[in-house]
């Protein structure tokens, strides 16, 4: 038998035990697109244009041809799995800096 050697990489969080600096911001406008996505394991171009208030679905096949958005192609018709559909959205909002 030959034994792997296996690299195990650990991940160190600077800020256990302390307060982080840089605390997430939150987007109320994301939460409420979220929240308008349909409760399925997978979504259409056509149900996130419609969460986000679209009446076409071309800006979401433009960014699944880019490569910005990941889906499969079945039937003609392109399915996108939930959590992808929300991580784009989430990579794609826009939090609008506080006022000094």
């Amino acid at each position: 038998m030959s034994s792997t050697n296996a690299t195990v990489k650990t991940i160190i969080n600077p800020y256990k035990g302390k307060e982080n600096p840089m605390p997430q911001q939150t987007n109320p406008t994301l939460d409420i697109l979220i929240t308008r996505l349909p409760a399925t394991p997978t979504v259409t171009p056509e149900d996130i244009a419609a969460a986000v208030g679209h009446k076409s679905s071309n800006s979401i096949l433009r960014a699944i041809s880019a490569g910005k958005l990941s889906a499969c192609r079945i039937g003609g018709r392109y399915i996108i799995a939930r959590p992808v559909a929300i991580a784009w959205l989430e990579s794609t909002a826009v939090v609008a800096d506080e006022a000094e």
